[in-house]
Formats: structure tokens, sequence, C-alpha cells
């Protein structure tokens, strides 16, 4: 009879594909693909740029979608936050002009590097992109006075053009209860009144926290 092999002697077969683990160079993707978007070296440049905010910016502003302007209510309340927005953006010493991106500028495809390039074509410096997301809930009742409440979430992001970078991201949420006035004419009107108060208190504290990083964070 052959000699049986002492115990232990040979490597298990369900252990070949844990023993010594292959040790992956640092900075180097594991997935072939993502080379396709950005090469290692690129993602190892990117972030180990270090952004700092230049003095005298221009600053355009761009709105994500637009809002149905479904009374004339709604309309004149919205074209005040979109004026109270940019005046606070205003007030930022990095910044010397705020503007709106015109609507013939706004690409189509909404994806950075797109956007980057309408923001270089506009000579932006900076591109300000926020977006605004509002749900509204209301309370019909026999007795009483029926309610809304509106719940709205501004969320924005600062893209430098010069380097495509995304610097800083912010969002802000506020709800509003409401119920209807003598003045209101209809139902529509107090949940279009609540829509723009909610969406108003969001904006002005998405600016008030993107005019802060500018300064913050401009060159000394």
């Amino acid at each position: 009879m052959g000699r049986l092999a002492p115990v232990g002697e040979g490597v298990p077969a369900f252990e070949s594909g844990y023993a010594s683990p292959a040790v992956q160079p640092e900075g180097i993707s594991l997935f072939k693909g993502d080379s396709a978007v950005l090469t290692d070296a690129d993602i190892a440049r990117i972030l180990s740029f270090s952004f700092t905010v230049r003095p005298q910016n221009r600053l355009a502003v761009m709105a994500l979608g637009r809002a149905s302007l479904w009374s004339e209510e709604y309309a004149k309340g919205q074209a005040d936050n979109a004026r109270a927005f940019m005046d606070r953006l205003k007030t930022a010493h990095a910044v010397r002009e705020v503007a709106e991106l015109p609507m013939l500028l706004v690409p189509e495809k909404q994806t950075v590097p797109y956007l980057r390039e309408a923001g270089a074509r506009f000579q932006a410096d900076l591109l300000l992109v926020h977006q605004s997301r509002v749900r509204t809930f209301s309370k019909y009742r026999t007795l009483g006075k029926d309610e809304v409440k509106a719940l709205c979430t501004v969320e924005a992001i600062l893209l430098d053009v010069r380097t495509g970078i995304i610097p800083y991201t912010t969002s802000a949420s506020e709800t509003i209860s409401a119920k209807p006035s003598e003045t209101d004419l209809n139902f529509e009107e107090t949940v279009a009144k609540a829509t723009v108060e909610a969406v108003g208190k969001s904006m002005n504290a998405v600016a008030d926290s993107m005019a802060t990083y500018l300064d913050s964070h401009a060159e000394k």
C-alpha cells in the first residue's frame, strides 16, 4: 500500500482564491471600464487640487426646471423670490456681478460638461445651479377652514467654470402651513401663497449659505 500523505501537506483547494491577496497599487481603479470616463491620473490630479475662490467673480445663476405659473399670485411671488435670491448673492464680497444665465444658453443636456460650456460662453467665472422641489398637502374640512401645507426643498451646486470642479453644494427645506384668508379668491390662491412662501424661505437659506461660502473661501 502507498503511504498516506501527512495531514496538512499541500494547499486545500478552497483556500487558493483567498491566500496571499494581491496588493492593489494606491490610486489605481479596480474596474477597467472606469478609464473610459476619467483616467487614474486624472482622478488623482482632481482630488489633489485645492480650490480657492478668486476675487471679483462674475456669477451666473441657472434654475433647473421651470415652474408652471398657474396663477398671477404665484407668478408674482416667484419673481420676487428670484429677485431676493440674486440680491443676497450680490452681497458676497467675492462677487462683482450676478446675472441669470439666458434661456437661449441653457443646454439641452444639463450635465456638468455642457453646463460648464454654457458658463464659459457667458464669460462667467462661477455657475450656480439650483433646483426647487415642492409638495403640497391639502386638508378639506366639513367644519372650519380648509388647510394647505407646502413643503419645499431647494438644492444648489457651485461650478467653477475654469476647472470644472464643484467645490460646494448646499440645500435647505421649509414647510409652510396656511388657511384661506378673506383676500384669497379661492383655495388655489391659498395654495399658491403657501408654495411661494416655502420656496422663498428655502431659496433665502441657500443664498445665505452660498454667499457665506464664497466669502470664507476667497483669496486673502
